[in-house]
């Protein structure tokens, strides 16, 4: 049972070292070697200083990269017109939380 226990801490200590130091780093150092413009966040540099990223507050002209919005705009228009009342089903405030009408049974 010890035996098994020591077995088990060292395994999760080996994985976790593995897992959570090792291959970050390897990653690190490929993306750094192979992609260092990428890696580095495309910085945009104005006089020796960082001002932004190439990355960020890119210009989106077209309506396809907001199709999603413009379609939750649309069903949430098209909810509330359907929510709403017309003026003639309108009730009055003291109308609102009545009883049903109960209507005798025939015999």
């Amino acid at each position: 049972m010890l035996k098994l226990i020591i077995q088990s801490i060292r395994q999760t200590l080996l994985w976790t070292l593995v897992v959570g130091v090792a291959y970050p780093l390897v990653m690190t150092l490929v993306s750094q070697v192979l992609f260092h413009d990428q890696a580095e966040g495309s910085l945009v540099m104005k006089n020796g200083k960082i001002i932004g990223s190439a990355l960020l507050a890119q210009q989106f002209t077209g309506t396809n990269y907001f199709l999603a919005a413009t379609l939750r705009r649309q069903l949430r228009h098209r909810a509330f017109r359907r929510e709403q009342p017309r003026p003639d089903q309108r009730r009055a405030p003291n109308q609102c939380h009545q009883q049903p009408r109960r209507v005798p049974l025939r015999q």
